[in-house]
């Protein structure tokens, strides 16, 4: 994280390897260092658009999923976070997949969604 490894993870969820990349974005963001690089490099935006445009393959079941788990990831503890995800429109986004996806990823977006909420209470 230090040498900069955010930024082309972050990138890389463009490409055809999106499922895998997700997968490193979730332990990236586990750590307090990495989910401050993800924070400073738009990893909300992005984790919202790539759900927010799930069709076909990144409209697989474990792609939202992961994509979830990652904003969960870099939105635990953090205030920032809800300033990110209000701005890219994640609240619209996960209301759709609480409402739309496959059992383990509906739960982890409406445990984001009471994040979300309780940071906005706070």
């Amino acid at each position: 994280v230090k040498l900069g490894a955010v930024p082309p993870l972050l990138a890389a969820l463009q490409s055809d390897n999106a499922e895998r990349v997700l997968l490193v974005v979730c332990n990236v963001a586990a750590s307090a260092e990495g989910k401050a690089a993800m924070l400073d490099n738009d990893a909300v935006e992005q984790l919202v658009q790539l759900l927010r445009n799930s069709k076909g393959e990144l409209g697989s079941n474990s792609t939202r999923e992961n994509c979830v788990a990652g904003l969960y990831e870099i939105g635990k503890g953090s205030m920032r976070f809800r300033r990110l995800a209000k701005a890219a429109g994640a609240a619209e986004v996960l209301k759709a997949v609480a409402e739309t996806a496959g059992e383990r990823a509906r739960e982890k977006a409406r445990r984001v969604l009471v994040m979300l909420k309780g940071m906005q209470e706070g």
